[in-house]
């Protein structure tokens, strides 16, 4: 059963899950850029006294950096397959008293909850490497920023993947009904 989808209410205007999808999303990056234009232009970096010790902040913020960026590709793909499950074993039904009237709203507000928890795991990451570079001043917590902003940018929610998410578990949904009904 795939339902028809659209990102577009009838004045043309984006749904309002895609728009607090670009709110969220937005904010979030919003708040990671402007700690770390804090950090490195108003507070700048405390300088070392002692040059031969090891990074150790920056080296866990690493650690974490490296944790978090795979968490956040797991986490996307386990709410994706927990979303297609729910829609195929129809336990994805509207409740009497749920303010939720379609499958579409449904499916948008777990692609929400689910952008939120992969960003917001992404930016207390960034939060805490900016402060490892803030105390030790190693590059290395810079570029660990730079790559999760850029996969932060690579991810950001648009009406179009919000539409396309949803698109695609109604499809695999489907997929996955039509393949328990043919071996029944």
């Amino acid at each position: 059963m795939v339902l028809n989808l659209t990102t577009m209410d009838q004045q043309n205007k984006p749904t309002p899950a895609a728009v607090s999808a670009l709110i969220i999303n937005g904010a979030l990056m919003a708040g990671l850029i402007t700690f770390a234009v804090i950090i490195l232009f108003v507070l700048g970096p405390k300088q070392r006294v002692d040059g031969d010790s090891q990074p150790i902040m920056t080296l866990m913020a690493m650690g974490l950096g490296v944790s978090a960026i795979l968490g956040s590709f797991v986490l996307a793909g386990r709410s994706k397959q927990r979303a297609i499950q729910a829609l195929a074993s129809g336990s994805m039904k509207n409740a009497d008293d749920s303010k939720v009237d379609s499958i579409e709203n449904a499916l948008a507000g777990r692609y929400v909850t689910g952008m939120i928890l992969n960003n917001a795991l992404l930016e207390g990451t960034g939060f805490f490497t900016l402060i490892a570079y803030y105390v030790e001043g190693h590059w290395m917590a810079l570029a660990l920023v730079a790559i999760i902003l850029a996969i932060m940018a690579a991810k950001f929610s648009t009406p179009g993947r919000v539409a396309e998410w949803i698109a695609q578990v109604q499809r695999d949904a489907g997929e996955l009904q039509g393949f328990a009904t043919n071996n029944d």
